[in-house]
């Protein structure tokens, strides 16, 4: 059994020079989620928004069966051809392959689809760890665009206690404080042991919001780690609505900003941020700390010998 992780952390600028991503062994089973993005404006820049999203795919490479290709799509505009800054704009993917010969993980995405839609799962098996990952979402007004008072998203992993079926639910939402409904499009991905003796350590951290550093001692060695989107919610205060510069939201400060290991032991997993932040560049106009958060999943792989 063998798990590997690999994370794909640039701006928007970069994202039609992706590389392939290159694994030690055959995949068996690949999952792919959001660590975090930024979405913004031109400096100094606010607009409202007719849509906002972040598209991510992999492919098998034919010929290479240890190779994934990605394409990732990231959109920030309004109906005034104002686009996101390429340069200041930055996505983080994580993607997470079972490359062993022994299937004790229960991995995948669901496919776009409208927001509030499920998918039924079957491990075939009891499940140990049960991760849900916001996989990508699509969130676009009819026509015109507007003001921002809510963005939110999520992905929900429900499996009863010694069940092998389950049921993974992907919503999105955006909307004014006139109660103009975006529609949405949700992706989401779910990550599943079926064995209790496996290499790895998880916990899920809920309704975080910090723009400061943390860490989570797993108390055992790691040989590679990442965290993972499963829910955000941002808002302004008292819903009001507002043009926006940029969305910023996840586990990243910057493009190339992600989960390490550190410590001398190779124990302790350092997180950048937790944040979920709107803003306006120039004006008092920023999200609600209070009401805005973002629910993470933190994976950890441990070291041969401690597994």
């Amino acid at each position: 059994m063998s798990l590997e992780i690999k994370t794909i952390s640039v701006s928007l600028s970069q994202l039609s020079n992706l590389q392939d991503l290159v694994f030690d062994g055959p995949i068996n089973e690949y999952v792919y989620g959001l660590s975090s993005f930024c979405l913004s404006y031109d400096e100094g820049d606010r607009n409202d928004v007719l849509e906002l999203s972040v598209q991510v795919s992999m492919t098998p490479n034919i010929g290479a069966n240890n190779r994934l290709s990605p394409s990732i799509t990231a959109v920030l505009k309004d109906n005034s051809g104002n686009t996101a800054d390429p340069d200041n704009s930055w996505v983080s993917v994580t993607v997470v392959a079972s490359t062993g010969s022994d299937y004790d993980y229960f991995m995948g995405n669901s496919a776009m689809g409208s927001s509030d839609q499920t998918n039924e799962i079957e491990p075939g098996a009891k499940t140990y760890i049960q991760l849900p990952l916001i996989s990508g979402f699509v969130l676009t007004y009819d026509g015109s665009d507007h003001q921002i008072t809510t963005i939110s998203a999520s992905t929900t992993l429900n499996i009863s206690p010694g069940s092998s079926k389950g049921i993974v639910t992907s919503l999105a939402e955006m909307r004014d404080s006139s109660e103009n409904f975006a529609t949405g499009k949700a992706q989401g991905g779910y990550l599943c042991s079926t064995s209790s003796n496996v290499g790895v350590v998880s916990t899920r951290l809920n309704g975080q919001q910090t723009t400061d550093a943390f860490a989570i001692d797993f108390g055992t060695p790691l040989s590679s780690c990442a965290a993972f989107l499963s829910a955000f919610t941002v808002c302004y205060p008292d819903n009001e609505a507002h043009m926006i510069n940029n969305v910023t939201i996840g586990v990243g400060t910057k493009a190339g900003s992600v989960a390490t290991i550190s410590s001398s032991d190779n124990s302790v997993v350092s997180i950048p941020c937790a944040q979920s932040k709107m803003a306006s560049n120039g004006h008092d106009d920023y999200s609600d700390d209070k009401k805005s958060s973002v629910d993470i999943v933190v994976l950890a792989i441990k070291q041969e010998g401690d597994q």
